[in-house]
């Protein structure tokens, strides 16, 4: 299995596929497992590089305080490893908020930039429910109550209507030998908390692809178009009728976007 080392920390990584290198940075409590259906679909055409974040799969918490910032860092360090001077990123939700710190900060490693269902900050309410989804831990309640809980934000109903597709997310945790702890869940959402970039947009220079769900109630329709509306050349795609993840719920059309967005 593959690992880099940065100062204090072992991270687990991997590289798939052929082509122009794709970062792809998960969102809160995912890990390299939650790109399986786009790697199928984006394999042949890109080098895919996938890590998982500090606090989630392979790679522990680390002795500093997370924060995006950190964690592009991380992504950095990763990219060096690989001897890659630029690659294209996809950052998810806290991912799009890492991805947005590599593009800030370290704007010569970036090509395309897509930030899906991300956020420059999160707002109360936004806060609140991941707050609850955290506290949520504290208590002896079954795993899948606690997914339940999770899912209905985060897909359009729709998707939800399906008990199928309920029951297959719900499996695929239970098969997950690397669920993500209570402490590791709060170290991520401590530094979703802390990120703010609201100020920081405008120094963003890659081409920048926003891609946005009309029903996402975890970083809703007004996040994406906040950053749509401060960075420079970015253009915006919303994809009706799902949630907070629609390379799963519609991932055809998800995969279009990005083959023609990058082509």
């Amino acid at each position: 299995m593959p690992f880099f080392q940065t100062k204090t920390l072992s991270h687990y990584y991997e590289v798939v596929g052929q082509g122009d290198p794709l970062l792809l940075i998960a969102g809160l409590g995912g890990d390299t497992t939650i790109w399986t259906l786009l790697v199928s679909m984006l394999a042949d055409k890109f080098k895919l590089i996938m890590l998982d974040n500090r606090a989630a799969g392979r790679t522990p918490i680390g002795i500093e305080p997370l924060s995006t910032e950190l964690m592009a860092q991380d992504c950095i360090a990763l990219l060096d490893h690989l001897n890659i001077k630029t690659s294209h990123i996809i950052g998810n939700s806290m991912g799009g908020a890492i991805a947005q710190q590599i593009a800030i900060h370290h704007s010569d490693r970036v090509n395309k930039l897509i930030l899906y269902s991300s956020f420059s900050l999160l707002e109360k309410r936004e806060r609140m429910s991941l707050e609850t989804n955290a506290e949520l831990l504290n208590y002896d309640i079954p795993r899948e109550l606690w997914i339940l809980n999770l899912l209905k934000p985060c897909f359009s109903n729709t998707f939800l209507s399906k008990q199928e597709n309920i029951d297959l997310i719900i499996e695929a945790d239970r098969n997950n030998l690397r669920q993500q702890t209570k402490e590791m869940f709060d170290a991520q959402l401590a530094a979703c908390i802390k990120h703010n970039t609201t100020n920081l947009l405008t120094k963003i220079a890659a081409t920048t692809l926003i891609i946005a769900g009309s029903d996402d109630q975890v970083t809703p329709l007004f996040y994406n178009e906040f950053l749509f509306k401060h960075i420079k050349k970015a253009t915006m795609k919303v994809i009706d009728g799902v949630g907070h993840l629609a390379d799963l719920e519609k991932p055809y059309e998800f995969n279009k976007i990005i083959l023609d967005f990058l082509a």
